[in-house]
């Protein structure tokens, strides 16, 4: 037997012999990483609006009137409570190439981000990334499908970064009456 192989062995042991186990590096991750849920309490019967996206046309990064509303829905919220963040992620239908796709929702999620920043929100309370044609909410084709994807959505997080827990009632949600933005292709 060769004498290089047994060396190898005998440092890969020693070496081994000060690591700590799997099972304890995830014990102190785990109680590192606090996992409940944040809760922060909104208004007294904790009921406010909350536009989780935006839509925009075909091939648009130009918010409407209508989107702008939404937007100033979140902003009333945000202003009332400073202590709050929001992540913005962008996206696009299925149609066109990715690398386009890329840039289009870059380009519509400077314009959430400017509108936001204009309107008194400090960039400092925003992370965002575009994500193009990845992740579509429906897989489909249809022209009424795509429309939803094409969107930016919006999550508010807690002051440490993690998502906020939100309720939900489905009654008040309005049901099935969705209006895309115009122009839809």
């Amino acid at each position: 037997m060769s004498k290089t192989p047994l060396a190898a062995v005998i440092v890969a042991l020693f070496s081994l012999t000060g690591c700590a186990s799997t099972e304890s590096l995830y014990a102190e991750y785990d109680a590192f990483c606090t996992t409940e849920p944040h809760v922060v309490t909104i208004t007294e019967d904790n009921t406010r609006q909350w536009e989780p996206a935006v839509y925009f046309g075909f091939d648009e990064a130009v918010l409407n009137a209508a989107q702008r509303q939404r937007l100033d829905h979140n902003l009333a919220l945000l202003k009332e409570h400073p202590e709050l963040q929001l992540s913005v992620r962008a996206f696009t239908d299925q149609r066109g190439s990715q690398a386009y796709n890329r840039e289009l929702s870059e380009r519509r999620r400077q314009a959430v981000v400017a509108y936001l920043t204009e309107q008194g929100l400090a960039p400092s309370r925003m992370r965002s990334t575009p994500a193009g044609k990845q992740a579509p909410i429906l897989d489909s084709m249809a022209v009424d499908d795509r429309v939803i994807n094409r969107r930016v959505e919006m999550l508010l997080l807690d002051a440490q970064g993690r998502p906020l827990v939100l309720s939900l009632d489905p009654d008040a949600s309005g049901g099935d009456n969705f209006t895309p933005p115009t122009p839809v292709e």
